[in-house]
């Protein structure tokens, strides 16, 4: 019954390839941002996977109908290899680090009744403010506030699942490029904070935090550091920061840097961490050639 069904889906589509446009030069290099295509993560490979896939065909980045969930083998572009390829993984049960990808990705998109946070505009009316520069290789940081102090638990990632009860649909942060004047532009990706406990007792959440040298559990329920022993794309890079000195928050001209002392920092005016925890980078809507949650990204305009 499974193979009948897979010859069925093929040559369906098939009937429409001919028709669709051809997609745009791929980017080398770019890996794909799940290793199992389940686009609408619902926990496995269905026909509406391959139907989401087929329905963006022929889109490339920077288009604006481009979304690199669909991307399906990467390098920047939908084309018909993406479509065999989740063809082929028709029927199959996805990792969980698949499923929470594809869910973050979602909600980023409005897919779930929030704003579409693709748009910087949408974002700020949702409580997003700067918090700031363009930082080299990561983007334009925007923090939302209400979030943090929403989770009593200190902001685990949770499971896919209900909309309304994990940060893996309400990101403390986003990150975007920088536009005319470094205000942010377009969205390339997401970014989570596990606390410590001069953070909670700050934002008034409950402590003790996790321990600031134990990391937190992460996508796919892992805690691997950036310690590039694993595959690239699969380690959570989860990372600390130290003296942080954060200027001007929720303003154009909101800044940020570590290992700051208390004296130089609060002399400027600054407000200022000894550490803030963990943080972690998930590059979704723009790919990291060294791996999705990798802390840097060179693709980053």
């Amino acid at each position: 019954m499974k193979q009948l069904t897979l010859f069925l889906i093929i040559a369906t589509f098939g009937l429409f390839l001919s028709a669709l446009p051809r997609p745009a030069t791929a980017i080398e290099n770019w890996p794909p941002l799940l290793n199992c295509p389940d686009v609408n993560a619902d926990g496995s490979v269905t026909i509406g996977d391959i139907g989401l896939v087929v329905s963006k065909f022929g889109t490339a980045y920077p288009d604006a109908d481009y979304l690199l969930l669909y991307d399906v083998n990467g390098g920047g572009s939908v084309t018909v290899g993406d479509i065999g390829a989740a063809v082929q993984d028709f029927g199959q049960t996805c990792p969980l680090i698949d499923t929470q990808l594809a869910q973050a990705t979602l909600a980023m998109t409005g897919a779930y009744g929030g704003p579409d946070l693709r748009d910087p505009a949408q974002a700020f009316a949702a409580g997003f403010v700067q918090s700031s520069q363009d930082v080299p290789a990561m983007g334009v940081h925007l923090f939302n506030e209400s979030y943090m102090i929403a989770w009593g638990d200190c902001c685990s990632l949770g499971q896919p699942g209900n909309p309304g009860e994990s940060q893996l649909i309400h990101p403390v942060g986003l990150v975007y490029t920088a536009g005319v004047g470094g205000a942010p532009e377009e969205l390339i990706g997401m970014w989570y904070i596990q606390p410590n406990d001069e953070v909670c007792t700050y934002y008034g959440l409950p402590t003790p935090c996790e321990s600031n040298s134990v990391q937190p559990v992460g996508f796919g329920l892992t805690n691997t550091d950036e310690d590039n022993e694993d595959p690239p794309g699969i380690q959570d890079g989860w990372h600390s920061h130290s003296g942080l000195c954060i200027w001007d928050w929720g303003t154009p001209e909101a800044d940020v840097a570590e290992n700051a002392t208390q004296g130089d920092c609060e002399g400027s005016g600054g407000l200022w961490f000894s550490t803030y925890g963990w943080m972690l980078h998930v590059y979704n809507f723009i790919l990291n050639p060294d791996g999705r949650f990798m802390k840097w990204n060179t693709n980053v305009p």
